[in-house]
């Protein structure tokens, strides 16, 4: 239960720090590379009923993805609530036990 609490209090501390920053930040993940054992990655397009599961154990990869996330700018961006949207979402599994998770949807559109 402590290990899901610190979890929402960091996903709740990076939303108020680019919710009211209203400027570019990066993610400061709260632990090093080297404390991650793997990632697990979910995939699913509209009901996470069909999420499709990938478990990422390669220092190398891990090391990738750590470092893609650390470089994201994160702005404040006014969104629509929608549904059906693609979402992919990654827990860092730690060596101590520990989880954090990211997690980002992007909804398909198509001009016409």
């Amino acid at each position: 239960m402590k290990k899901a609490t610190n979890l929402i209090s960091f996903l709740i501390l990076m939303m108020v720090l680019v919710g009211c920053s209203k400027e570019t930040v990066h993610i400061d993940f709260p632990f090093e590379v080297g404390d991650v054992e793997n990632i697990e990655m979910y995939h699913y397009a509209g009901a996470p009923v069909s999420a499709e599961k990938k478990i990422v154990v390669a220092k190398t990869d891990i090391t990738d993805l750590y470092h893609m996330f650390e470089n994201l700018s994160l702005t404040d961006k006014q969104v629509e609530e929608i549904t059906g949207a693609d979402v992919t979402s990654f827990r860092f599994n730690l060596s101590d036990g520990t989880n954090y998770w990211f997690m980002s949807a992007m909804e398909s559109r198509t001009e016409s």
